[in-house]
């Protein structure tokens, strides 16, 4: 049983690879707003369809977004906590609708 223990101490606490993935998310979801913003501006003339597809993947991209940071959210704030390190082997919700996403 203690074993098991250390195991999940040593999961709770490789939170790094987590963060800065998120910080280098931020940065691409900052890139792609900000591209997305410049070109539904500049090219109002362009064919419905092809505002349509830029809209599309701003929307999912920010949907994605907002579900990795939920993710990060409770695996960082939540499960950190010693009393909820179980949490750490449960498959959270917002992962799933990410992935399948």
């Amino acid at each position: 049983m203690a074993d098991a223990e250390a195991k999940l101490v040593v999961l709770a606490e490789l939170n790094a690879p987590f963060i800065i993935g998120m910080m280098i998310g931020c940065c691409l979801f900052g890139i792609t707003l900000s591209q997305a913003v410049v070109y539904l501006r500049r090219y109002r003339t362009d064919k419905l369809l092809v505002r349509g597809v830029v809209w599309a993947t701003l929307i999912l991209d920010t949907f994605h977004f907002v579900m990795v940071a939920d993710i990060i959210h409770y695996w960082y704030l939540i499960c950190r906590q010693p009393e909820n390190y179980l949490g750490l082997l449960q498959f959270h919700w917002s992962l799933g609708v990410s992935f399948s996403g």
